[in-house]
């Protein structure tokens, strides 16, 4: 992974110690629960909680790790990046956009359930969500970029749904010239169009396809972007593959409180057993079914949004 691009990123530091200059605000929506500040870190607000049947729990303060998520953006043929954080709290879960929250809070206030309104960075760099470097959008049209679809909808889910849109495909050809780069990000070749990509590598459309709308994506050990620049930056790419990589390793989880509602989810039982208190044994004993309850919750395998029978 690349040290030094995380390095430069205020959103990727998880020390407690605050940045210079750093202001915190209540997040809006949770208050009681997370801060934010203008670098876009988001950090749990120290607090006890008692559960259903009466346990006094602490929760201490930490810095939440954000999400880097991607989307296509078809009207350009190009893709961009948001970030997104989740909060677990009180039998509630919570994922917003970080730089929505920023631009709420230190610019000022809009309609951030409304997505015709878009925040999107001056200089181009998705990543920078300082608050002067945010502006404000108000986009109309629904073909713009597939989030219009559903925003909690993963990438898949959305592609598999604007596919049965008729122009989707006709966008995507209309791409025109195209290039496939190294892993370290050097242009390698470039290409008249998509067919003639698939003629000359003997790639299928539909894997070009694929890489062009999922940039993180490797076919054949090679990255696929529409345009001709002569160098695209893999740090991103590095971290996205590091994620998922953690995610294989482990084994994901969701916790369930006592009336089974669904209150948090993890991707590996260690991540789990350390942010409950507990060991990895009980959790696995309540995966294996030797005990019902761990850290007064149920515990399933995979990733559960409905809720199950509870106590």
């Amino acid at each position: 992974m690349n040290t030094t691009f995380e390095n430069t990123l205020p959103i990727f530091n998880f020390s407690l110690q605050d940045l210079p200059g750093e202001v915190w605000l209540p997040v809006h929506g949770s208050e009681d629960f997370a801060l934010i500040s203008q670098f876009g870190r988001v950090k749990r607000i120290p607090r006890h909680f008692t559960s259903l049947i009466g346990d006094n729990r602490y929760y201490g303060e930490r810095i939440y790790q954000p999400t880097v998520k991607t989307y296509t953006t078809f009207k350009s043929g190009g893709y961009r990046y948001h970030l997104c954080c989740t909060i677990s709290a009180e039998r509630t879960h919570r994922v917003f956009n970080v730089a929505k929250m920023v631009y709420f809070l230190f610019n000022k206030p809009f309609p951030m359930d409304d997505i015709d309104y878009k925040i999107i960075p001056v200089n181009g760099k998705d990543l920078d969500i300082r608050p002067d470097n945010l502006e404000l959008i108000f986009v109309k049209d629904p073909k713009i970029d597939i989030l219009r679809i559903k925003p909690t909808y993963s990438l898949d889910a959305k592609l598999r749904i604007f596919n049965k849109m008729e122009y989707s495909k006709e966008l995507i050809y209309r791409l025109g010239v195209i290039s496939c780069y190294s892993v370290h990000g050097d242009r390698i070749c470039t290409f008249k169009n998509i067919t003639k990509a698939s003629q000359l590598t003997h790639l299928s459309v539909t894997d070009i396809e694929n890489a062009i709308i999922k940039p993180f994506l490797l076919v054949h050990g090679c990255y696929w972007r529409s345009g001709k620049d002569g160098k695209i930056n893999t740090s991103l790419m590095e971290l996205k593959q590091q994620q998922e990589e953690n995610q294989r390793r482990g084994v994901q989880l969701t916790q369930f409180d006592l009336s089974g509602n669904p209150i948090n989810y993890y991707y590996s039982i260690a991540e789990a057993a350390k942010d409950n208190g507990i060991s990895e044994t009980e959790i696995l004993n309540c995966l294996h079914d030797r005990q019902q309850v761990a850290a007064y919750s149920f515990w399933k395998k995979g990733y559960h949004e409905t809720s199950i029978p509870g106590i």
